[in-house]
């Protein structure tokens, strides 16, 4: 599957028109940062705000200028969906529809029948539909992807990866409208690079527990084992770890070394290979990596694409073997 190397920078303010981008829901916990990177960005020019529920709405930014959705779709070119998970896949399809282009948060919609549906509109009205999967431009991630891909490990035969957060009420409510809980909101961040590296699985086997911890209703502890006919990789994610960012890691391991992110923010990498291969030495290496900002390289990249009319790097059917992995693990 395609690769994803990482991109460093925006094109030259002076010599590049800015794009007009508006954000279509402002509830998701990834709204603030990623409004404050494109305020801040010489690609785009936030032009307004759209939020359609009143307690949200009054929780944003005092400073925006809100508009109906109508008024959004008009004065932008690009429209960066970060409503409430339920609300992913509707609307990105109102925003394509107008003409749009569609940054759209993850899980991008809660079936595969609606992720088809999304890709062919955005195929019919020829938008771009870029999905919010923020680790496709990780350094870290995309060394161990290129290391396994190059066969630097030799053969792969297992991947790790564990994805763990402490989920306040609100979010705690919001996931549990899914039955894959936790797992479909957050570990989808890491079923996305495993399927983007071995491909779609023979067999998915899920265990998704209610520990209860607090009392609610959420599948908030989750272990999914895909197999592959040469290959393993075991998923886990939960939602009750207090301090989780430092044990959040992604390992392949192959016949003729290991390599692992450990942790992922900020990213820390470590390669031990039997012998040399690549850019890396025989043995246990620590390798340093080039800064990283989450979301800046995605929507750098959505940029180029738009102004140069290329095609986004993960194409149509990756983004629905990713969607088909994790529609399987979370038994939606």
């Amino acid at each position: 599957m395609v690769g994803h190397p990482q991109v460093r920078g925006a094109e030259s303010a002076k010599s590049v028109r800015r794009l007009a981008v508006g954000f279509l829901g402002t509830g998701y916990s990834h709204f603030a940062a990623k409004y404050q990177l494109l305020r801040n960005s010489p690609d785009y020019t936030v032009v307004g705000l759209c939020e359609e529920e009143d307690s949200v709405r009054a929780q944003g930014p005092t400073d925006a200028r809100w508009w109906t959705a109508a008024e959004l779709f008009r004065s932008a070119e690009v429209i960066v969906v970060e409503s409430a998970v339920r609300n992913h896949a509707p609307d990105a399809r109102r925003a394509l529809a107008a003409g749009c282009h569609v940054h759209v948060e993850k899980p991008p919609a809660d079936s595969q029948r609606a992720l088809q549906e999304l890709l062919a509109l955005a195929a019919n009205q020829k938008q771009l539909l870029q999905i919010g999967y923020m680790w496709r431009y990780h350094p870290g991630l995309n060394a161990v992807l290129t290391a396994a891909r190059e066969g630097w490990l030799g053969e792969v035969y297992l991947v790790r990866a564990l994805i763990n957060t402490q989920g306040d009420a609100v979010r705690r409510r919001e996931w549990a409208e899914f039955r894959g809980g936790v797992l479909f909101e957050l570990g989808c961040h890491l079923i996305d690079p495993v399927i983007r590296l071995l491909g779609a699985p023979k067999r998915v086997q899920s265990t998704l527990q209610q520990t209860k911890l607090p009392p609610d209703s959420l599948m908030d502890n989750a272990v999914i084992t895909f197999e592959f006919s040469r290959a393993l990789a075991v998923v886990t994610c939960s939602a009750i770890q207090s301090g989780a960012g430092p044990y959040r890691s992604f390992e392949v391991w192959g016949t003729q070394g290991v390599a692992r992110v450990q942790p992922l923010e900020p990213p820390g990498l470590v390669v031990d290979l039997m012998r040399a291969a690549g850019p890396y030495a025989q043995g246990r290496q620590e390798i340093s990596l080039p800064p990283y900002r989450r979301y800046e390289a995605e929507f750098v990249a959505l940029a180029a694409a738009i102004r140069t009319g290329q095609p986004l790097p993960v194409s149509a059917a990756d983004e629905l073997a990713v969607q088909s992995a994790l529609m399987q693990a979370c038994a939606m």
